[in-house]
């Protein structure tokens, strides 16, 4: 029993010491870029009567400084109706997301939080558009100096308006993100 615990707190401190003892990354001179992109793996709650799909988010942000960033990101997930599987449903969004970056090592915990516009066309069932919340986190991993792996979670909130989904609806959407970006 014993050394099964030493075995667990051993392997814990060797999964966090490196990232805690990882060099500071250097102070950016003016603001920062970042771009990337994510593969999102979408996850529709029930009433919404979708199937989960994958889409895809193109991203760029500005960086004030290591820790405060201004992030633009596009959304798009192509799903299917789980009622009637023939209806394709094409979901995009636009969002301007706050990023709290937590430290400047090479392993940057954050936390995210965006507005946006969200728009959901069902063919010839018809389309709506809505405006759109959402509340994140994730781990950036820097492979260097410039890139880095991303991994995030975030959880969007809309109203719908009775076309592609029933009226006045809450209606959430939860993504499982990962995927490339680069810091210049």
């Amino acid at each position: 029993m014993r050394i099964r615990s030493f075995v667990l707190i051993l392997l814990t401190f060797l999964a966090v010491a490196p990232a805690a003892a990882a060099p500071r990354r250097p102070p950016a001179r003016g603001p920062a870029f970042e771009a990337g992109f994510l593969f999102n793996l979408t996850d529709f709650e029930d009433e919404a009567l979708l199937d989960e799909d994958m889409g895809f988010s193109p991203r760029f942000g500005i960086l004030v400084d290591p820790h405060h960033e201004i992030e633009f990101l596009i959304s798009h997930v192509q799903t299917n109706d789980i009622i009637v599987p023939a209806i394709e449903v094409d979901i995009e969004y636009f969002q301007v997301a706050y990023v709290y970056n937590f430290t400047r090592r090479d392993l940057v915990p954050y936390f995210t939080a965006g507005v946006g516009w969200i728009e959901s066309d069902a063919g010839f069932v018809g389309s709506e558009d809505n405006p759109v919340f959402s509340l994140g986190g994730g781990i950036k991993l820097f492979l260097g100096k410039v890139a880095h792996l991303r991994f995030e979670l975030r959880q969007n909130f809309f109203e719908g308006e009775g076309v592609v989904f029933g009226w006045q609806e809450d209606v959430s959407m939860l993504e499982l993100g990962f995927g490339l970006g680069w810091r210049f």
